[in-house]
């Protein structure tokens, strides 16, 4: 029968672990040692054909009789027909409270994501607080359902993205045998997405810069709306912009790689009309440019788009997204001459050939600077018409 010396003599494995079984005590009884030198009984057994290994408890803590004798009483459990694994499990899903699991997925999963899980951070903490004192097996499909409808009413697709996170929530809560279910799973997006095409017309760009200063949209939002379509970067990018990521006299924005959408850093030159864009915000040396209204922390990418689609009908335009602005710019680069493969460089989007992706190391920054110049100043000229006729229509 298995012994302290027995337990004792056991090596560590290279990788994964051994088990010592216990041989004429209790069928499945063994001790386990890991590759770190951790050891602790366990209990193999089957269940309803399926083959099953219970922890009892660390050696040391646990004595060799003392997991002998909890081995024999969950063996007669199996003998019976439970499944002390499944207990043990459904026991703890009782006890695990929503919010605990949201902090578990984000601290020990999300955070290896490129943005350390910050946007699942902001979509969880912003939806979902309503669930944190909930247990996790009291979500329901028709909580998701009714989370999706609720949010589809002012963000279709957000709705979708919602329906996403609660799923890789629960997803990771069962890889790690946290909970047993996942209430997301078979639930359809509310809205069926197609790829967006949408671009604002000459009309529609001079009107969008006049009208916003009249919007009920914060200072530093219409200042980052603007950016977006002087520069082509996306709002994300654009809203956590800080001054210590400007260089060359202020000429140049570096987006680091932690956050740049292809992991990589991306070196954007600062046309005249965009450099204003900056120099009108709060001086503040330290930290993101575009602050809220309390001064303090940056605008958040989400709450742009949310104060955007609000003031829509007040613009007096067709729907249209911070994303829009983004292919907006790129495609009136395109209408002025830029080249494709200069465009692609202003976006940061990642080469796809061999060439471009191995060898050719070439920045572009002075043939981005150049378009990125000729673009505001095309932007100025349309916006210069629309002013004209705001002000024939106001004389």
């Amino acid at each position: 029968m298995l012994t302290d010396r027995d337990i004792r003599s056991l090596k560590p494995p290279l990788k994964g672990n051994v088990i010592r079984y216990d041989s004429g005590g209790v069928p499945g009884f063994g001790c386990r040692v890991t590759a770190a030198g951790v050891r602790s009984f366990v209990l193999s057994y089957r269940a309803r054909g399926i083959a099953r290994r219970l922890t009892i408890g660390r050696y040391g803590i646990w004595s060799v009789a003392a997991a002998r004798k909890r081995a024999a009483e969950l063996k007669r459990a199996v003998d019976i027909g439970e499944d002390p694994l499944q207990a043990k499990r459904e026991a703890a899903e009782r006890g695990m409270r929503f919010g605990e699991l949201v902090e578990l997925y984000l601290t020990r999963h999300a955070v290896q994501f490129k943005d350390h899980g910050k946007i699942a951070r902001q979509r969880i903490e912003g939806n979902l607080r309503p669930w944190y004192g909930r247990s996790a097996a009291d979500i329901t499909r028709a909580d998701v359902r009714r989370l999706m409808e609720s949010k589809a009413v002012d963000a279709p697709r957000m709705a979708n993205r919602l329906r996403e996170v609660v799923s890789q929530v629960f997803a990771f809560g069962i890889s790690r045998e946290l909970i047993t279910g996942n209430p997301a799973t078979g639930i359809k997006r509310i809205v069926k997405e197609t790829p967006c095409e949408r671009v604002l017309t000459r009309e529609e760009i001079g009107h969008f810069w006049t009208a916003l200063d009249a919007a009920a949209v914060q200072p530093a939002m219409r200042s980052a709306l603007r950016l977006a379509l002087v520069s082509g970067q996306r709002i994300g990018e654009i809203c956590s912009i800080e001054r210590a990521e400007l260089s060359d006299g202020g000429t140049l924005w570096t987006i680091p790689p932690h956050k740049a959408k292809n992991g990589k850093a991306h070196r954007v030159p600062l046309s005249r009309l965009a450099r204003e864009i900056l120099d009108a915000q709060p001086r503040i040396d330290e930290g993101p440019i575009f602050r809220g209204a309390r001064g303090g922390r940056a605008i958040q990418p989400e709450k742009v788009s949310k104060a955007l689609f609000a003031n829509l009908a007040a613009l007096g335009m067709a729907h249209f997204t911070c994303h829009d602005l983004r292919r907006t710019c790129a495609t009136g680069m395109a209408s002025i001459g830029v080249d494709s493969v200069v465009i692609s460089a202003i976006l940061g989007h990642s080469p796809r050939g061999v060439t471009e992706r191995v060898y050719q190391k070439y920045s572009r920054d002075a043939e981005k600077r150049q378009a990125l110049e000729r673009w505001a100043r095309h932007l100025l000229q349309i916006v210069s018409v629309e002013f004209s006729k705001v002000v024939s229509i106001h004389d």
